[in-house]
């Protein structure tokens, strides 16, 4: 009996789901709506009729009944179902709004970085293109410092070269110029990366400011950079002359000698014999310093050298107290060069001497009128000679004496 009662609510609730499914799928209503119990022919039955249709379906009344108590059931846990969705769908739409909040500031932080990230990119081109220009800047400078650096390293390799052939005996003011000025061009360097020929300059500049001390420490630091003879020699050769004039007559000498052993052409050898023999006569060797002249004069090509070398060997026999050699040197100092007024005063002189040393008044005044013949001579040539001017003096008041 439970069996039949099932399967016939089963088939109601089925009939009235086809019935309200097709009505649904058809669109004709939206809801089942169930009638009032109907009794028809004594028998309890019930109608069952959906709204708006005419088909009816017919049932025991206590079929209908479970019918209807299944039905609510199923309500029941339709309503309590969608109840729970509900539930659900509103919890996940409260973590969906968190998290859709979440997600939101997230894109708006995101959008700040962003944002951030362009400005700074912005500054970093703006800062690049500043940089650029500013280190476009500083190689332009640089290589303005570059070119300038090329031509003062170039007028000082100028310099330099012109300076090494100075004669510091007879330098012009012009040669000073020239060694002063690479002087100051030098002296801007580290004391550490002068050259060899830098500090040979700075011996020269020393040596015409009189600091002898200093041009010998010059020379010296020269010698020891030095690798080539020549230059060598001519170090040694211009520290003898500052040893010289400070009056260490043997240290002259012994640089001078050192000179001559480096020195391989005949002039720079002439040079060292001719400076050797003045260390020689100033210290009172004048037989050292006549041989070392007349070496000189032999090596010597130059007609002008010979004659400065032919005054220096006059010098020594005047100092000697030959002066009839003396004279006959200066002679042909003149010979060799005409208008060589220091040797023009110097014979005058050596004439001066003569006659102090003549045994009559006429033989005195003799060499006194000669003389002042030569230092006027002498004075013709170079008018601010004042070795030719006391010359005069001496020669006119040995005159007035007689």
């Amino acid at each position: 009996m439970k069996m039949k009662t099932s399967i016939k609510i089963l088939f109601i609730v089925l009939t009235f789901a086809a019935l309200a499914g097709a009505q649904t799928n058809s669109q004709k209503v939206d809801t089942v709506v169930i009638r009032d119990t109907v009794i028809v022919n004594n028998t309890d039955t019930v109608i069952v009729k959906v709204a708006d249709d005419e088909n009816t379906v017919t049932v025991e009344k206590e079929t209908y009944n479970e019918a209807m108590k299944a039905i609510k059931s199923i309500h029941t846990y339709q309503n309590v179902f969608i109840i729970i969705l509900i539930s659900l769908l509103g919890i996940g739409g409260f973590l969906g709004l968190r998290q859709l909040a979440g997600y939101k500031k997230s894109i708006d932080d995101y959008r700040k970085e962003v944002a951030n990230a362009q400005e700074n990119l912005k500054n970093t081109k703006d800062n690049f293109e500043k940089a650029k220009q500013e280190m476009e800047k500083k190689i332009q400078e640089m290589k303005e410092k570059i070119e300038e650096g090329k031509a003062t390293v170039e007028n000082l390799d100028t310099s330099i070269k012109e300076a090494k052939n100075i004669d510091l005996k007879e330098a012009t003011d012009e040669n000073k110029k020239i060694a002063k000025e690479a002087d100051i061009e030098i002296n801007k360097k580290p004391v550490g990366s002068l050259t060899a020929d830098e500090w040979f300059i700075m011996g020269i500049t020393s040596y015409f400011n009189k600091n002898y001390e200093d041009a010998i420490a010059n020379y010296t630091k020269a010698i020891e950079l030095y690798t080539d003879d020549k230059d060598k020699a001519d170090a040694y050769n211009n520290r003898g002359i500052a040893k010289d004039d400070k009056g260490e007559y043997d240290g002259a000498i012994a640089d001078y000698t050192k000179a001559i052993e480096l020195f391989v052409d005949n002039e720079g050898k002439a040079d060292a014999y001719n400076n050797r023999g003045n260390a020689k006569d100033d210290k009172g060797d004048y037989d050292g310093a006549i041989a070392d002249f007349n070496k000189a004069i032999e090596l010597y090509t130059d007609d002008k050298d010979k004659a400065d070398a032919y005054i220096n060997l006059g010098n020594a026999k005047d100092d000697k107290g030959d002066y009839d050699d003396a004279i006959a040197d200066y002679t042909k100092a003149i010979e060799l060069k005409p208008d060589y007024a220091k040797a023009y005063s110097n014979r005058g002189v050596a004439k001066l001497r003569k006659g102090d040393y003549a045994e009559t008044k006429e033989e005195k005044r003799k060499w006194y009128n000669d003389a002042i013949k030569d230092c006027e001579k002498a004075l013709r040539l170079n008018p601010d000679y004042e070795y030719a001017k006391n010359g005069i003096e001496i020669a006119k008041q040995a005159l007035a004496e007689l």
